[in-house]
């Protein structure tokens, strides 16, 4: 594909979204030149949507916004062939079909906004308006979205988001060369009335259309009973006007019933949801309705991930999530890393958290003494302390900006490095995503090790991908402990562990990162890394 357009429909579509930027970020490979973001949500104030923009900033900013430059732009100012893996597919700025609801007034306003004098049409559309909607139906505001009301949702939509001219310039853009994954939810508002109208009005379009795909989002979570914000911070009327997840399943089953009879001609459908439901605090949208992430939200960034590598079908693919995830000896509730079926986002994971490791970890063979010890991977970058400590969110008491002159410090609560930007913030939200992934709370957990540890030095790190019982992905050899001069003992299957220093050195090229421009000292250390750790995962990664 060349363009990948990526329509996020509401909250659940949104945390899809970032969860598939988070993939991208530890250099997931694509089937697609450009990925093209746009989203469809009513909800202002949606945590959800936030988060994806600003996720996208610490990719993409450049530094006319503030001097705080994206990690994607850095990297993708070396050559496609010389940048790293990490963050190597661009992603253009988000399109926004959000209207906001407190511009939009309610339904009543919407159907009967163009209706200044009464004549016979205009009655019966009066009468026609009143029949299918109730008076609450009509008068609910439209801040939050639709609050499980698709049928609110379609008719705003239509008249209003894609009425909007860069929704018809899409239309009109992508072709037979591009893809259009639409995602959203279908037992909720936004994304069940969002869902059939973006996919209808594509399959309107010639034969020459764009591969045209769907991931339509099952119940996977439930509500607490009612809304939680304080009687006066809630921003619409809940006992008017609210969703429960009791009639998730009843929503469920009509849109599939729906879809079966009028979307058959669609290229592929992706289904993910789960039984198992977490449980959610009830916030009717706005800032405090911030869920965590689930597992199911990962399965739906997976589907965005094979569908770019697809191409038009002659009938509608049906895809189920069972393709991605598999689950630790069978226990429903449990699996890591070792247990997706997909080499290109295992490797992408397992990378990125050796490349944070390398940055963080001050133990020898990681970035901190390689530069103290001017190794050549740095030394010959120019890649210094200051700059390390900026990309990790350290700050030092002293720094000198010359190592052949100690009094000149440095302060570095003054000291800038705006190419670490990107990364340090992804750093943190890289945490903050496993961390909720594993989280004590959630029904199913996916962790980044079996075993979960604090400290990972040159001598373990591959040992936390490893288990006794081989769920984990550390490659293992038999050895025997506690003989006598190698003759007996008991025989065990014990993880190799990597040298990560020495690869990183060996895909070291001083003719090449010699003399590197400021600008571009960051992506030429993290292509030196990137070919060093494919080296360590090739090697002691049984992938």
């Amino acid at each position: 594909m060349n363009n990948l357009y990526i329509f996020a429909i509401g909250g659940s579509g949104e945390r899809i979204m970032r969860s598939f930027i988070m993939l991208l970020a530890a250099g997931v490979k694509l089937g697609a030149n450009r990925v093209v973001p746009i989203f469809v949500d009513n909800d202002a104030k949606s945590k959800a949507l936030t988060r994806c923009r600003k996720l996208i900033n610490y990719y993409n900013a450049c530094s006319n916004k503030g001097g705080k430059i994206g990690i994607g732009t850095v990297c993708q100012q070396l050559g496609e062939s010389n940048r790293p893996s990490f963050f190597q597919t661009p992603i253009e700025e988000p399109i926004l079909l959000d209207i906001a609801g407190d511009t939009i007034g309610d339904l009543k306003t919407i159907i009967g906004k163009n209706l200044t004098s009464y004549n016979q049409i205009q009655k019966d559309i009066i009468e026609e308006r009143d029949l299918l909607f109730s008076e609450d139906d009509l008068s609910m505001k439209l801040t939050v979205g639709f609050v499980g009301n698709p049928n609110i949702g379609s008719v705003v939509l239509n008249t209003l988001s894609f009425s909007d001219p860069k929704f018809a310039d899409i239309l009109n853009n992508a072709g037979p060369g591009d893809g259009v994954m639409v995602v959203g939810s279908l037992f909720g508002g936004t994304g069940a009335a969002g869902f059939p109208l973006i996919v209808n009005n594509f399959m309107r379009s010639d034969s020459n259309r764009p591969t045209i795909g769907g991931v339509a989002v099952l119940p996977y979570f439930d509500f607490g009973a009612e809304d939680q914000h304080d009687n006066n911070e809630k921003i619409i009327d809940t006992k008017k006007w609210d969703v429960s997840s009791d009639t998730f399943s009843v929503k469920t089953r009509a849109a599939l019933m729906y879809y079966d009879d009028y979307m058959k001609d669609m290229d592929f459908m992706y289904y993910v949801g789960d039984d198992n439901r977490s449980v959610y605090p009830h916030y009717v949208g706005g800032e405090k309705q911030d869920n965590p992430v689930h597992l199911v939200e990962l399965l739906g960034a997976m589907s965005i991930v094979d569908f770019s590598k697809q191409r038009n079908q002659d009938n509608i693919v049906y895809k189920q999530p069972i393709w991605g995830i598999t689950e630790k000896d069978n226990n429903p509730t449990i699996c890591n890393i070792s247990s997706i079926k997909d080499k290109n986002i295992k490797h992408a994971l397992i990378k990125f958290q050796l490349m944070r490791e390398y940055f963080i970890n001050k133990g020898d063979g990681f970035l901190a003494h390689a530069i103290a010890n001017r190794s050549a991977t740095t030394k010959d970058i120019g890649f210094t302390e200051i700059m390390r400590t900026a990309c990790v969110g350290e700050r030092l008491d002293k720094v000198y900006k010359d190592e052949n002159d100690m009094s000149n410090v440095v302060d570095t609560e003054t000291t800038q490095f705006p190419y670490a930007w990107g990364l340090n913030a992804f750093f943190k939200e890289w945490v903050t995503w496993f961390e909720d992934l594993s989280g004590k709370d959630a029904r199913r957990t996916f962790t980044i090790f079996p075993n979960t540890a604090k400290d990972i030095d040159q001598n373990n790190v591959t040992q936390k991908f490893f288990s006794e019982n081989k769920f984990g992905i550390a490659t293992t050899e038999q050895r025997r402990e506690g003989g006598f001069f190698g003759f007996g003992g008991q025989l065990k299957e014990v993880g190799k562990y990597p040298d990560i220093a020495t690869s990183i050195l060996k895909a070291h090229n001083k003719n090449k990162w010699s003399n590197v421009p400021e600008e571009k000292k960051l992506a030429a250390l993290l292509k030196t890394v990137s070919d060093g750790l494919d080296e360590v995962i090739n090697n002691t990664c049984a992938l």
